[in-house]
């Protein structure tokens, strides 16, 4: 009799050990394909937010799931799922849609169902301004808890065409052995990155907009050994949805500051 993989139920995991979900945490470095899929209701209404993330040499192990309603009326909040179809945990944007004060893009983890201010698991900001010529490279930081807390776990930067996220684990190591025009690093060779997301060039990042917005998109993070796949497969998730609701899929000016100005 085969003995069923621990990966297909993970229910119950959530922020154990300081890990999202820690039977994810591997040894090694692993590949993550973060895969869009696209309904009638993204076309006629609002983004669903609907991921399938793949595992390398595994296949499906977690499904991420919005609703379109709340992309337009409410706060976005986007529920994972196992394969036993189980909410695990899920995220949510802390601003409401309609809110015209909102300067940043900004989500917070919590366990299935949701919960109080006193259980949020992580926090996921998008700075308003980020690094670069023109601060045009989008900066992102990732918190266990709540950003008051001052408990950064990753600091990541994209690229200016917006296709590549590179992630460390504080904007030092980011900074050392870097020196330019727009950065002046500390000494040092430069670090390599403990996860690095990018695009699949397709056709919905090449065309972005409304036209790419219909249009799925296809990440591939690979996670380095010990490191938190589920939180940062959760990032890649975000990095698209942001871009989604500011309309750029990433060619150009991936760096829109205004995070709810979406409309369909």
């Amino acid at each position: 009799m085969m003995m069923r993989s621990p990966l297909m139920s993970l229910a119950g995991q959530a922020g154990m050990n300081g890990k999202l979900i820690p039977a994810l945490v591997q040894a090694q470095q692993v590949r993550y394909a973060i895969q869009e899929k696209i309904g009638m209701a993204d076309i006629m209404m609002a983004d669903q937010n609907e991921y399938v993330i793949f595992m390398q040499n595994f296949g499906q192990v977690l499904r991420f799931q919005g609703n379109w309603a709340q992309t337009m009326f409410g706060h976005r909040t986007i529920r994972a799922f196992d394969n036993q179809n189980q909410e695990i945990f899920q995220f949510k944007d802390t601003h409401h849609t309609m809110n015209p004060f909102s300067r940043r893009w900004s989500f917070r983890v919590m366990p299935p169902g949701g919960g109080s201010e006193e259980q949020i698991l992580y926090t996921i900001n998008k700075d308003v301004y980020g690094r670069g010529l023109f601060f045009s490279k989008a900066e992102w930081r990732i918190y266990k808890g709540r950003e008051r807390d001052g408990q950064l776990l990753y600091y990541c930067v994209g690229s200016y065409w917006g296709w590549d996220n590179r992630c460390y684990h504080s904007r030092e190591d980011y900074d050392q052995g870097r020196q330019s025009l727009t950065v002046w690093g500390t000494a040092g060779q430069k670090l390599p990155p403990v996860a690095h997301l990018n695009q699949e060039a397709n056709a919905g990042a090449m065309y972005g907009g409304a036209i790419g917005d219909m249009l799925p998109d296809k990440f591939f993070i690979n996670v380095g050994p010990g490191e938190d796949a589920a939180l940062l497969t959760v990032f890649g998730a975000l990095v698209d949805v942001v871009n989604d609701a500011s309309k750029s899929d990433g060619v150009v000016n991936t760096n829109h500051h205004g995070p709810h100005n979406y409309h369909h």
